[in-house]
């Protein structure tokens, strides 16, 4: 036996991966708040405002219209919001961890994301104990290392809002660990803990749904027997899941109206072309260098050849693993775990953040792909064993620090943009009459005041956002005409707020402005908009801003009868990629 083997087969291996995983991720220590951790701050720490409780900090937006409305009205949400917006998710107890931060270190991120290591520590530690019972002992040591250094774990670990992946695949894996225990050992104790685990894995996050499609496969290809006993195995899994569904619908969560997020219970019929449009992309940065996030940071051509190369990359896949998957029962339960839990996962945009679940049943199957592989094999499988060794043994590990690390340069243009804001907003409307993007650049600029312990706007509003420019007139000293320049919906966020068209003579009545869909074009996007507001534009309660260059600047609205054009401002993924 080869000294690494031997290396690779101690027991002490899990803990050495939970370790490692960690270390790698060191760098999330300094990356701070980012994008909705400054909402979350907000909310846990009862900010002027705030209009819901800390535990429901992830199921803010329930469908309410009325509370809607009042979002609308201070900027939280665009007024181009569809009425009935529900964006909520069973998120309570991750909530309550950072709720935890709150009360013991809420002036130190760093200690926030050092509890979010701890997560990621034992996620990996109960993946690698598991590979030890699925496994023989050094290819379990193996794949435990793989799962330590898969890059898919950096943002995760990295962001503190993300950190709801880890605690939900922690304990959505110890659910399996004990589930493995009732059935191969014959624990009773395990049908109980597994369930325990698997309830609290979905009041954790969404992503709990991947241990689901583990247990189902653990019962089609792991147990023995007739099929009402594999099906029986699954009842105390099964009852569970009735019971957090019941839960989730009388709850009011899930999501609705939005064309990024989408829900299977809202309404089948979006999600099984999303499950073909954006389980590839998912598939191609668990297997290769390629982020999943191909499919927003490239131009819509650059997206398709993506589309088509992940296609090739899946079939290439199917060729290598096939003779695996005919006789080993391990890697048929590994490879159905990995595509069931690839479900949930499509139902936002692709990214590598997504596949910590779907990582487990991926890094399984190379390491006993790698640990079956003789000196006979075919060249093409070499090829492929290169190709991966050098992607998750070598490229994965150097790039997971900078990944983790990079959190912090993605969310520089956010901080450079709340740099630029007037320091004298106190009390007043600040009218965003364009931004790059809104999420971003509008609605968590007020928590961002409130974090810097800078004076907050009574509310904050967008007129557009994206790349979007506009011609702007003054028919009279209260209203403004804006003829738009470009794609209110296009992008990867464009569709977040709405999933339906606007129509001509669509109306918004907000307390602090009306807005009129004059007219759209034949993909319901607006191209002429009527403002009207309360007061004349120059009341100094209203304060214009807009975008130019990498951050806002004054605006003064034209004279009546008058116009000024204002430019496409750049890609919000162009600034946080530095470009």
């Amino acid at each position: 036996m080869h000294l690494w083997t031997r290396w690779l087969g101690q027991p002490w291996m899990p803990w050495v991966a939970a370790l490692v995983a960690m270390g790698l991720c060191l760098p999330a220590l300094g990356v701070g708040l980012h994008m909705d951790d400054y909402a979350h701050r907000a909310t846990m720490l009862h900010a002027p405002g705030v209009l819901v409780e800390p535990l429901s900090v992830f199921a803010s937006l329930p469908g309410d219209p009325e509370l809607n409305r009042r979002y609308m009205d201070v900027g939280a949400l665009p007024w181009w919001t569809v009425t009935n917006y529900r964006l909520a998710f069973s998120r309570v107890l991750s909530a309550a961890s950072m709720w935890i931060d709150y009360r013991l270190w809420p002036d130190s991120p760093m200690l926030m994301h050092a509890h979010s290591l701890l997560w990621l520590g034992l996620m990996v530690l109960v993946a690698a104990l598991l590979y030890r019972r699925l496994l023989d002992a050094w290819t379990a040591g193996l794949a435990a290392l793989l799962y330590a250094f898969d890059e898919a774990h950096a943002m995760p670990a990295a962001w503190l809002a993300n950190r709801n992946a880890l605690i939900a695949t922690g304990l959505g894996l110890l659910a399996l660990l004990a589930h493995d225990r009732w059935r191969r050992d014959g624990r009773r104790w395990g049908a109980v803990a597994s369930a325990g685990c698997l309830a609290l894995a979905l009041l954790s996050g969404e992503a709990a749904l991947g241990a689901a499609g583990y247990l189902a496969a653990y019962a089609l290809a792991l147990e023995d027997g007739r099929w009402s006993r594999r099906l029986g195995s699954l009842l105390p899994a099964g009852a569970v899941l009735l019971a957090w569904a019941a839960f989730y619908r009388l709850a009011g969560l899930g999501a609705h109206g939005s064309g990024l997020y989408l829900d299977p219970g809202d309404g089948p019929a979006p999600f099984p072309a999303a499950v073909v449009q954006r389980a590839p992309f998912l598939m191609l940065g668990q297997w290769t260098p390629v982020p999943a996030e191909t499919s927003i940071l490239l131009s819509p051509e650059g997206a398709r050849l993506a589309y088509a190369a992940a296609w090739i990359v899946l079939a290439v896949l199917a060729v290598l693993f096939v003779p695996l998957l005919r006789r080993d029962r391990t890697s048929r339960f590994l490879a159905l775990g990995m595509l069931l839990a690839l479900l949930p996962a499509t139902a936002t945009f692709p990214s590598n953040r997504l596949l910590t679940f779907v990582g487990f049943g991926a890094m399984g199957l190379l390491a006993q792909f790698l640990a079956g592989l003789s000196r006979t094999a075919r060249w093409y499988e070499k090829a492929a064993a290169v190709f991966l060794i050098l992607t998750h043994l070598v490229i994965a590990p150097l790039m997971k620090p900078f990944m983790a690390a990079g959190m912090k340069k993605f969310g520089a243009p956010l901080e450079a943009a709340a740099a630029s804001l007037p320091a004298d907003l106190a009390g007043q409307d600040v009218i965003v009459v364009s931004a790059p993007d809104y999420l971003t650049y509008v609605s968590f600029l007020p928590s961002m005041q409130h974090a810097k312990g800078k004076p907050m706007p009574r509310r904050m509003v967008g007129l557009l956002a994206g790349q979007v420019g506009a011609e702007i007139s003054r028919p009279n000293p209260r209203m403004l005409r804006v003829r738009v320049q470009g794609g209110l919906f296009e992008g990867y966020l464009g569709r977040l707020f709405r999933d339906v068209p606007l129509t001509t003579g669509y109306v918004v009545e907000l307390p602090r402005m009306r807005v009129e869909v004059v007219s759209v074009d034949r993909k319901g996007q607006p191209v002429d908009l009527l403002f009207r507001f309360p007061v004349p534009l120059e009341d100094p309660s209203l304060r214009w801003i807009t975008w130019k260059g990498k951050g806002f600047v004054p605006f003064i609205p034209p004279a009546v009868g008058e116009s000024v054009v204002v430019p496409v401002p750049p890609s919000a993924i162009g600034l946080s990629m530095g470009g």
